[in-house]
């Protein structure tokens, strides 16, 4: 995302990390923008950073993140509630039916629990690749399994993102 000039910023698709020289050469932003009016740039729609695909595409990538870009702000906004969606919906689906069936209280745990194996197989991987994103924005040794994942870790990573996010909003106000 470009910074605006006047109005609104710009999207400008690049399928080059953001950090990388590559993705700042005159012929990639040409290609960007050949044919494309500044009204058409200006419409284009924020859909980098709502669609589901392009989402897990940002947290799977190895791309390196940069903490004091405005645009890992809006990848950590909607990969977090893309995350945090994909967890409650499978926790409601896993819970579905275990309080409707006449099982034992001991059966309704043991549903439960085994539920809860599979959706930490199924749902674990966009946790595994969230924290990595942002324990990578933070400098951290990045976690290597869901094993070292622990809520004590996790507590203490969204904690120091959330600090470097509000130092990040104050070194904008101060350049203001």
């Amino acid at each position: 995302m470009h910074a605006p000039y006047g109005e609104n910023g710009h999207y400008l698709f690049s399928a080059e990390p953001l950090m990388s020289g590559e993705a700042h050469k005159m012929a990639n932003y040409k290609k960007s923008v050949e044919g494309k009016t500044w009204r058409l740039l200006s419409e284009t729609p924020e859909s980098p950073y709502t669609i589901e695909s392009a989402i897990e595409s940002w947290l799977k990538s190895k791309s390196a993140v940069d903490s004091s870009s405005v645009a890992f702000w809006r990848w950590v906004d909607s990969a977090l509630i893309y995350v945090l969606k994909k967890v409650a919906m499978a926790a409601i689906i896993s819970l579905q039916g275990v309080f409707v069936t006449t099982f034992t209280i001991a059966d309704k745990i043991a549903y439960i629990l085994a539920k809860g194996i599979n959706l930490a197989e199924n749902v674990s991987i966009w946790v595994e690749c969230l924290m990595s994103k942002l324990m990578q924005a933070l400098g951290m040794k990045v976690a290597q399994s869901k094993e070292e994942l622990t809520r004590n870790l996790i507590r203490t990573v969204l904690m120091q993102i959330t600090e470097r996010a509000n130092k990040e909003a104050r070194n904008a106000l101060r350049r203001l």
